[in-house]
């Protein structure tokens, strides 16, 4: 894992919910693992009632390859998705 900071993309989908909220991050690999770990834990907080599993620890967030990391929640009644991609790796439209 890379100690480098970098510029990442972190975009945010909801099943339940229009659209996705996309942010901008510069960290680690590491950082950026665990923030997506601190936003899976502030969404569960705000419905524990229907929440049923996640990803828990930083070590769990999935690699994808190509500079892209995901993390997921699952609900009674919907899906959260939270994926991080390395700015370097964002492809331009032409």
């Amino acid at each position: 894992m890379s100690e480098w900071r970098k510029d990442w993309i972190i975009a945010v989908s909801n099943s339940k919910a229009d659209g996705v909220v996309i942010n901008r991050f510069y960290g680690t690999e590491q950082e950026v693992k665990e923030l997506l770990i601190r936003m899976v834990q502030e969404d569960r907080e705000n419905d524990e009632e229907s929440f049923e599993c996640s990803t828990e620890e930083p070590e769990d967030v999935e690699d994808c390859g190509s500079g892209t990391l995901n993390a997921s929640a699952t609900y009674t009644h919907y899906h959260i998705d939270y994926t991080a991609k390395e700015w370097a790796y964002v492809e331009h439209i032409k």
